[in-house]
């Protein structure tokens, strides 16, 4: 440690010097202002860039530094438009380009940062980096965007397949489009190196919990939590886990001291609504649900929590219209699709809950309680024989003989 304290002040005593000898010159400037920042100073490391920057109005290693420096500082706006401006000024530069895009994915906006992350890759197409962000970035957009970030992963992959970060991502999407074994694999390998990021572990357990396999995804869980204590989204995910397994007591103590240290945070409220709507606690629940919507509104699944917890109080005509909001943003979301064809059946509109829960059907044409209430929804709308054939293969799914309940 001492070692490299000198060899830092070595090195910000020589950029000192040079700006000394050419004050009208932004590099050493530019320079200074990287050493500053990685000795932890950041203020005066976003002086030193602000400095080169009106010796140099358009320098380019200037201006993505001090975005990216306003970004930590966590002015992530005033950071973004430093690298938008940057960017218009310097379209070619693929690493400024990258890093804009970077910045605009830590910020949730997905589409700007993936048409910036496209610019670097094709000024640089064989940035194994920066191809892993951009299919993360997809990725992040949901299913539709899935193939292309699968691909895109892919070829990041084999261009660095040691790489931990890359593996993890491309297990993330390959996870997402069910593709869970692959992905498995892949985030086993990651999560075992040594040193390797928490995200491995909070990766491994989200495929874990996709297949409903919740005590391993438990453990997963509970090593990216050990691995870095503050890690909001794996905290989140881990006392959705204890949540679902009906361990109310360990998902309580795990989500609030969370939910302290990072107020902000969307999933964080989402799984606090979850815990809270497991205990029935819904008139506490239903606020966690929408201050989570609030920091994200296009957030799929705290709308889905939300819908169900008013379904869970028969609260059906209200629930409907947030079931089909997730819908919008996620078509082939099956417990929305589900779950909002039981509200219209209990609503009786049953020419509608026929409709949705048939789409339920054909996106998860081995789940027995989705047939059983299309048959019941045909049967009411006047369907019996279509009902009937429909209770038959629920009972065929869930290994027993067909009866005649609801005929």
């Amino acid at each position: 440690m001492l070692y490299q304290q000198n060899k830092m002040s070595e090195a910000d005593a020589r950029a000192e010097k040079a700006i000394k000898l050419w004050p009208s010159n932004p590099e050493p400037y530019v320079t200074r202002g990287l050493i500053l920042e990685s000795g932890g100073k950041l203020d005066a490391a976003i002086a030193a860039y602000r400095k080169a920057l009106t010796l140099s109005a358009n320098h380019a290693g200037a201006e993505q530094s001090l975005g990216l420096a306003l970004a930590k500082k966590g002015q992530i706006a005033e950071g973004i438009k430093v690298l938008q401006e940057a960017a218009k000024q310097h379209p070619e530069d693929a690493d400024l380009q990258a890093a804009l895009g970077g910045t605009l994915v830590s910020a949730n906006r997905l589409p700007e940062a993936v048409a910036a992350l496209r610019a670097s890759v094709a000024a640089t197409p064989n940035s194994p980096a920066v191809l892993a962000m951009l299919g993360d970035a997809l990725r992040r957009q949901g299913k539709e965007k899935l193939p292309e970030a699968i691909e895109i992963l892919q070829k990041a992959h084999t261009m660095a397949p040691e790489d931990a970060m890359i593996s993890t991502n491309l297990g993330s999407a390959l996870a997402q489009a069910g593709r869970t074994k692959e992905a498995e694999a892949l985030l086993q390998g990651s999560a075992s190196q040594k040193g390797s990021d928490p995200s491995s572990f909070y990766n491994l357990a989200s495929a874990m919990a996709v297949q409903g396999r919740y005590e391993e995804a438990i453990s997963a869980a509970q090593s990216a939590v050990k691995s870095r204590p503050n890690f909001p989204e794996a905290s989140a995910l881990l006392a959705s886990l204890y949540a679902v397994t009906g361990k109310l007591a360990e998902a309580t103590q795990t989500v609030k001291p969370a939910l302290v240290k990072n107020p902000k945070n969307p999933e964080l409220h989402n799984a606090y609504g979850m815990v809270l709507m497991n205990q029935k606690q819904f008139a506490l629940a239903g606020p966690q649900f929408k201050q989570a919507l609030v920091l994200r509104p296009d957030f799929a699944d705290a709308r889905a929590n939300y819908a169900t917890m008013l379904t869970m109080q028969r609260q059906y005509a209200a629930a409907v219209p947030e079931f089909e909001k997730v819908l919008k943003a996620e078509p082939g979301n099956v417990k929305a699709q589900a779950n909002l064809g039981i509200a219209l059946l209990e609503l009786r509109r049953y020419a509608e809950a026929s409709e949705a829960l048939a789409k339920a059907a054909q996106l998860a044409p081995t789940n027995p309680e989705i047939h059983a209430r299309l048959g019941q929804a045909l049967q009411k709308a006047g369907h019996a024989e279509e009902g009937r054939k429909e209770i038959e293969e629920a009972q065929r799914l869930k290994g027993g003989a067909p009866d005649k309940a609801g005929s």
